[in-house]
């Protein structure tokens, strides 16, 4: 074995009295560079109800780890021997979940599950994360991203872009499969090509380009991606607004300059003169609304600049407000 560079475990089992089946694969990095070796080891455990079926699993699995000598804490973090296993990312699957499980939601409920959405912050910096928005959400009857998304199509299309802006303002690297940037409607499948021609309607363009102005926030601004795995990096404004279905956060890179503000409103109501927390009395400049026509939007403006006041709100010192379009976001850049 030249190096061990990821492992996975599967267990099986239709019924509780069944034997468990296990694969253990373990992917093997050859000298050469490029060529990957895949070994998988099968093991058929004894029945559940004996009480050695678990332990069977745990033994082999803490032998493969003993091997590395490497303590099993995190997947990630750090190199081998250190305090993780020496992998560079790991996927966060709840955020995944509890993001599509919210983003399903009729608005009107969205309040009674308001905290899925900021749950994932309170274990970030556990690992190096990727946010993923993958295949496996869009197959098997789990519709695309956009139908996902309630609504008639208009508010189906805003609900992805409100959704899109607080996953790339989230701490964590970000994945999006493929057809997902420009609305792709049908579940995706391997036996066909992705539909293309929809990028000749406009809701369809509007999301696509507004998923380009995204990625080019997230070049362009290193507070983006700088700090991703601990709190220096991230602070809430507001994350207690169940009420009217709104998030508002700061994200923040190591030089103190360039930051960035989110407020996300995942309702289709137009909340007028909303306030926002802020954490200087600085000038806030629009960088990007959602809700623009371009983007396929109802063209709701949003001020170029808004000077910070010094009116205590929700924990700080100053605050702004403006009217928060239905399923706006809003990111200004401080």
């Amino acid at each position: 074995m030249e190096e061990l560079n990821g492992f996975q475990v599967l267990i099986a089992a239709k019924f509780i009295r069944q034997p468990l089946s296990v694969f253990f694969t373990v992917i093997q990095i050859q000298h050469g560079g490029y060529c990957i070796y895949t070994d998988t080891v099968y093991m058929e455990l004894s029945q559940p109800e004996q009480g050695i079926g678990y332990q069977e699993v745990l033994h082999f699995i803490f032998a493969i780890i003993k091997y590395l000598r490497s303590p099993f804490r995190m997947l990630s973090q750090t190199g081998i021997g250190e305090e993780g296993l020496g992998f560079s990312f790991k996927w966060n699957m709840g955020w995944m979940h509890d993001f599509c499980e919210y983003m399903k939601l009729d608005p009107l409920y969205r309040k009674g599950d308001h905290y899925a959405m900021t749950f994932a912050m309170s274990y970030n910096d556990s690992e190096n994360y990727i946010l993923p928005l993958s295949h496996d959400e869009v197959v098997h009857l789990k519709c695309s991203m956009v139908n996902k998304m309630p609504g008639y199509p208009a508010d189906k299309y805003a609900n992805l872009r409100v959704g899109y802006s607080y996953m790339f303002g989230h701490s964590g690297k970000k994945l999006l499969f493929m057809g997902q940037d420009f609305g792709q409607e049908r579940e995706w499948s391997e036996e066909r090509e992705l539909d293309w021609y929809l990028l000749g309607e406009k809701l369809n363009q509007g999301v696509h380009t507004y998923v380009k102005e995204l990625l080019k926030l997230y070049r362009k601004y290193p507070a983006l991606y700088e700090i991703d795995n601990n709190w220096d990096g991230f602070e809430w404004m507001n994350a207690d607004d169940a009420e009217h279905s709104t998030y508002s956060f700061v994200r923040k890179c190591s030089s103190g300059k360039n930051n960035l503000l989110f407020v996300l409103n995942m309702t289709p109501m137009k909340w007028e003169n909303y306030t926002v927390p802020v954490p200087k009395k600085k000038k806030y400049k629009l960088l990007l609304n959602s809700d623009e026509e371009r983007f396929g939007g109802w063209g709701n403006e949003i001020p170029a600049e808004i000077m910070a006041e010094k009116k205590p709100y929700h924990y700080k010192d100053y605050s702004i407000s403006f009217d928060l379009p239905p399923y706006g976001a809003a990111v200004f850049l401080f």
